[in-house]
């Protein structure tokens, strides 16, 4: 399934396209990697997620940890999982799945709540627009957001089409009565500096 259309910035007509099985009923189908079907160059190409900021959620933590791509030209990330450790103890594993459409929150818009399923979302963004051609950035950013952090340190995988992963050192949460924030990452401080 392919569409045309425009996204909210200037010069952002792009093409939609899926790669769907199953049945014409969007809720029986299952989302497959365009990556899986066309050529491309196959390479380990994400960094390991690091941290970026521990926010309250009620009373308990999020966390949005980073990771990139050096080369636009390959978005072939398949899923991320993150453990949810006390001590050495395996709590919960979140995952989001792009071929599996129970892992996904398809609303569309630019909103932590549209993102999130489960307690776990992924957003992809670019700091400078692609077409623009004053701007030649090739590298790709990705954020996992995490809700309701009930443990003391994360462990965070990336894995691409061609089966390479990266796995975080482990991320401490943060002192929860030290940190008075709202969980909204979508204040002006994403993208994150740098």
């Amino acid at each position: 399934m392919g569409t045309v259309g425009d996204g909210t910035s200037p010069g952002d007509t792009h093409l939609h396209l899926e790669f769907l099985q199953g049945t014409p009923d969007p809720k029986a189908q299952t989302s497959r990697h365009p990556l899986r079907y066309l050529p491309y160059s196959d390479t380990a190409n994400f960094t390991a997620p690091v941290a970026d900021r521990f926010n309250r959620f009620g009373p308990r933590m999020a966390a949005r940890l980073l990771f990139g791509a050096c080369n636009k030209s390959e978005g072939d990330l398949l899923k991320v999982e993150v453990d949810l450790l006390t001590g050495a103890a395996v709590l919960d594993t979140r995952v989001v799945d792009f071929h599996d459409h129970t892992t996904i929150n398809k609303k569309r818009g630019n909103s932590d709540t549209k993102i999130i399923k489960n307690d776990i979302g992924v957003e992809g963004y670019q700091k400078s627009h692609m077409n623009d051609p004053k701007r030649t950035r090739t590298d790709l950013r990705y954020g996992i957001l995490l809700r309701n952090l009930e443990c003391d340190t994360l462990i965070a995988r990336v894995f691409d089409v061609g089966c390479n992963s990266v796995t975080s050192t482990p991320i401490l949460v943060s002192n929860q009565t030290a940190t008075h924030e709202f969980v909204d990452f979508e204040d002006g401080a994403m993208p994150p500096a740098g």
